[in-house]
């Protein structure tokens, strides 16, 4: 049985299932949420779609002006993707994300509302999966962030880059102290107000965890995990170096000597990584 968070009701009819907060009930399905596929069929290729995790729409709706709503389909990953690349064994996971997404948003920690989860069935135990979230205006993800930021000059661009890093750790660092692991947590799933850049939201919490507190080892392997984007990021032009890296973890321990730790824990994983993508490429 699915479990929804409070405010949220399930609707099903012959092969869809729809978890929808009560308040967007209406003006959801009656835009026809619950068939979220034909909303790619006809955005699929305009440039409403935007790309992530899955395919992502911006689509407006009638009853509700003021705001835009991102639909974003689940695809699978690695190798699989290429024989089947959207259909899932079970429905649970967009209910899954669903839940924590708004346990996250309950308690405050600055992220897009989760309107609803749709599950179609195809066959058998065979589902396509769908998530509806508010969309957040006037953001872009933090790469995408620096590198327009990048263009203007060099001392203000440090100061700048400098003082949205350190806001992000202490994002970060409340998300981990509220019980939340992030299972991605990387700099595309960093959002910046452009006009308001000290809004900093987190997105995107597909296989997340919430847990009444989480351990150092926990926070230290996720934090990481971001530096390591940085990392990856650096190398696709985006302008973020080692010191980047440091200011990060400095500023999310509050302790020097544990973000050394974490900062000679980067360096080995970084190599291990490089040194098993040359064995694989020869």
């Amino acid at each position: 049985m699915l479990k929804v968070p409070p405010g949220y009701i399930i609707i099903n009819d012959n092969t869809s299932t729809v978890a929808v907060k009560k308040e967007y009930e209406r003006p959801l399905m009656r835009h026809g949420i619950s068939q979220p596929e034909r909303f790619f069929k006809d955005y699929i290729s305009t440039s409403e779609t935007l790309k992530g995790r899955g395919p992502v729409l911006s689509v407006s709706i009638e009853e509700m002006p003021e705001t835009r709503i991102m639909i974003r389909k689940y695809l699978r990953g690695g190798l699989v993707r290429f024989v089947n690349n959207d259909i899932f064994l079970g429905n649970q996971r967009p209910f899954n994300e669903l839940y924590i997404g708004a346990e996250a948003y309950a308690r405050n920690i600055p992220t897009a509302e989760t309107l609803a989860a749709v599950s179609i069935k195809k066959a058998g135990p065979f589902y396509k999966c769908y998530l509806i979230t508010k969309e957040l205006t006037s953001c872009s993800d933090l790469p995408q962030y620096l590198k327009k930021l990048s263009k203007i000059s060099s001392i203000e661009f440090s100061e700048k880059k400098k003082e949205v890093l350190v806001k992000t750790s202490e994002t970060v660092r409340s998300m981990h102290n509220k019980g939340f692991l992030h299972a991605d947590l990387n700099m595309k799933n960093i959002l910046i107000n452009s006009l308001i850049p000290e809004n900093i939201f987190i997105i995107d919490w597909d296989k997340s965890i919430f847990k009444n507190s989480l351990s150092e080892s926990e926070k230290s392997s996720n934090i990481i995990r971001f530096c390591r984007s940085m990392e990856k990021l650096q190398q696709q032009g985006i302008p973020v170096t080692e010191k980047d890296q440091e200011l990060f973890l400095v500023s999310y321990w509050k302790n020097p000597k544990k973000a050394s730790v974490d900062l000679e824990k980067l360096k080995q994983t970084v190599l291990k990584r490089k040194l098993i993508w040359k064995v694989f490429k020869n």
